[in-house]
């Protein structure tokens, strides 16, 4: 990693934070992002916010995860709370702060989380300048009413239609739940899927909202194949299409894992499981997202992005 790199991850973390920033703001941090956490905390000291870190070392004592617990409550209630956290700590991660799929439980304007993102591709989202992020955000967001049909079509075989519901514009993505039962047609799994693409795309027929059956070609030697269908028939709600995401920042890497890949300007996602915390109505134990690669949009028949290319 570059010094470069890592100023630019800086200012743009910064940047996300926001001009009104919350006082004291807590930097918690797994040791492999302890790089960046200790560039944020120099460049809060020089503006003037109080900040204070907190490093998680591999196999954290129980004192130590406890005052990392006690900080992260006492300065979400009025400061700002940064969390930048590896796989080993997402037991901790999710008891302290909830999921961003099932609910927080600390008000996601006085948090900036990472949701365990590998550090490369963290520092790879955080080179999107953070001013023209937010415009392009805010130009698509005006152009997504809710209420109307939405059209994905791609080269690898994806057809799908839904209704669209309420969108949301989060972090790295526009996203909404659409509504219920309205989904249908065919989706075909060519971007991301877990920790990256299948090796040959993978076929679902979706029918009243749900998966109705997946293609009898998917490579059952591909552990990311075997691992779809196991966790889309966990249990009666998984199945649900229960969201429709467009990425939007234009340095996430749309071949990488789906944390990353889902934020990659010019690719398409759809959820399956869980969407209450998104508007919709499904539970389920799972929220799964997969990956669309190149995907033509149109929204109540006029298109928005083509192949990958939005004309916003």
């Amino acid at each position: 990693m570059s010094e470069r790199t890592l100023a630019s991850a800086t200012q743009n973390l910064r940047a996300r934070l926001g001009d009104a920033v919350g006082q004291p703001v807590a930097i918690i941090c797994s040791r492999d992002k302890h790089a960046l956490g200790q560039s944020l905390e120099a460049l809060l000291a020089v503006e003037g916010p109080e900040a204070v870190r907190c490093t998680l070392e591999p196999g954290a004592t129980h004192s130590t995860l406890d005052y990392a617990t006690t900080l992260a409550l006492e300065v979400s209630g009025q400061g700002t709370l940064v969390l930048l956290i590896d796989p080993p700590h997402a037991g901790w991660l999710f008891a302290t702060v909830g999921r961003p799929d099932t609910g927080l439980l600390i008000p996601n304007d006085h948090l900036y989380c990472d949701w365990l993102l590998p550090y490369d591709g963290l520092l790879r989202i955080l080179q999107a300048d953070y001013g023209e992020l937010l415009r392009f955000r805010r130009q698509l967001m005006d152009v997504l009413p809710s209420a109307l049909p939405l059209h994905i079509v791609t080269t690898a075989g994806t057809d799908l239609i839904c209704q669209c519901g309420s969108w949301l514009g989060l972090d790295g993505e526009v996203c909404m739940a659409p509504v219920a039962g309205s989904a249908r047609g065919s989706l075909v799994i060519d971007g991301a899927l877990y920790e990256g693409p299948p090796r040959t795309p993978i076929s679902l027929e979706i029918e009243d909202g749900r998966v109705a059956s997946a293609s009898a070609s998917a490579d059952e030697t591909d552990p990311l194949a075997v691992k779809l269908r196991r966790d889309l028939f966990r249990d009666a709600g998984a199945t649900v299409v229960a969201e429709v995401g467009l990425g939007i920042n234009p340095c996430a890497c749309p071949s990488g894992g789906i944390m990353e890949a889902e934020m990659a300007r010019g690719t398409a996602h759809i959820g399956f499981g869980e969407n209450r915390t998104l508007g919709g109505c499904n539970a389920s134990a799972i929220h799964l997202d997969v990956g669309l690669l190149r995907p033509t949009i149109t929204l109540n028949g006029h298109m928005l992005c083509d192949a990958g290319n939005y004309l916003t």
